[in-house]
């Protein structure tokens, strides 16, 4: 897949034909078949074509669904997002606005924007089932941002009903991807006993690149290289090499720290290789430019990967302040990426902050009129009292 996302861990699973075939019939079926064979741009041609015959709510719904599928696939997922949110807009079935919602979800995810992620996530486990695999799934991955967004006892939570439901549904391989999860989250808490009892119970039910990695990373930063060492080639021996960008750089800085400069610059050129390979779509792994900046004694290249990365980092910047006008811009609208929406909604907050501003400062000069008003008659009422005794006084004698 040519998209990589900004953390390259986060693989991007989109639901696309369970969508499709729920919905669609036959009337998506040549686009269908050309995204299958990646002829995107065919595909593409093809859905734009069938929109303007389409009556159906549900399945306009799906062709944009499916618009934003293609665009996310070929690197584009600020299109994607667009696409996504008028499939929303459309859809009245729970199942397919779930699946829209969980998909924004994950585009956010990938660019670190875990709040907007977890309003998506939320909606999209709203409309689930109890106690249903899908709810389950949709709950595992909410918990991830939970966890990157600081929100630890929300991950936690998240992660146990989805624990609870793997094993009610005996899905033991999901529940070794949540025991390593789990690990992650004690891992971040600065619990290492409970992240490594973890770890190794994920690794008990199945032995995956993800736990290995994760067991790894855990290992060095306790200090124990020869185990981080062990599990890192584990990661690397069980796993498609594609996959393997963040265990090269991780075992990369590893082996430069442990002062073996060699099989540092082996296992980060290896990581340097998959990124080239994979083309330069939306995609930040700064780690990478810094620990090969730090690890080569070539200044000048160095310099070349500090300078690649700042420029990666200006484009994100950018195309991140898109994506979160889209997001607020839906807020406005409920589900629509609609921006002079958005602008009206400002607008429209603009004007009510003025109000409240206007009434609080009314309300500030009442009250203050009011205690110069109580002050004055009682001021009023001494001076007449004390006229009042000196009267009697004075006809007493």
């Amino acid at each position: 897949m040519r998209y990589l996302l900004i953390n390259p861990i986060i693989i991007l699973i989109i639901n696309f034909s369970v969508i499709a075939s729920e919905s669609s019939g036959n009337i998506f079926k040549e686009p269908y078949r050309l995204i299958d064979e990646k002829q995107y741009e065919s595909a593409i041609f093809k859905i734009n074509n069938l929109l303007s015959r389409l009556n159906d709510v549900n399945h306009i719904g799906e062709a944009y669904f499916t618009l934003g599928y293609v665009y996310n696939e070929t690197g584009k997922p600020f299109k994607a997002i667009q696409y996504y949110l008028q499939a929303a807009d459309y859809y009245t079935k729970p199942d397919c606005l779930s699946n829209t919602y969980e998909n924004l979800g994950l585009i956010y995810k990938g660019f670190n924007q875990h709040s907007i992620a977890i309003y998506y996530f939320t909606e999209a486990i709203r409309l689930e089932k109890a106690n249903s695999e899908r709810l389950m799934k949709k709950l595992y991955t909410r918990s991830a941002s939970y966890r990157r967004n600081d929100q630890t006892n929300l991950a936690l939570e998240d992660l146990l009903r989805a624990e609870e439901i793997a094993f009610q549904k005996k899905r033991d391989t999901f529940r070794a991807k949540i025991y390593n999860q789990l690990g992650l989250l004690f891992k971040f808490r600065g619990d290492y006993s409970m992240a490594g009892s973890y770890f190794f119970q994920a690794l008990q039910i199945d032995e995956t690149r993800d736990t290995y990695h994760n067991y790894a990373n855990l290992k060095k930063e306790l200090g124990d290289t020869v185990l981080a060492e062990q599990y890192f080639l584990k990661a690397i021996e069980i796993s498609d090499e594609d996959r393997l960008i963040t265990t090269y750089i991780d075992l990369g800085e590893l082996y430069f720290h442990w002062n073996k400069p060699n099989q540092a610059d082996l296992y980060l050129s290896h990581a340097l290789d998959i990124y080239k390979r994979n083309g330069d779509a939306v995609f930040n792994h700064v780690k990478l430019f810094e620990v090969l900046a730090k690890a080569t004694s070539d200044v000048e290249k160095a310099g070349a990967y500090k300078d690649s990365a700042i420029a990666r980092y200006k484009n994100i910047g950018v195309d991140l302040k898109q994506s979160n006008e889209l997001f607020f811009g839906a807020i406005a609208n409920e589900k629509t990426q609609n921006l002079e929406i958005k602008r009206a909604y400002i607008d429209r907050v603009q004007g009510y902050n003025i109000a409240v501003t206007v009434i609080v400062i009314l309300a500030i000069l009442l009250v203050t009129w009011l205690i110069i008003r109580i002050r004055k008659r009682a001021k009023e009422r001494i001076i007449r009292k004390t006229f009042e005794r000196i009267q009697n006084i004075m006809y007493e004698e």
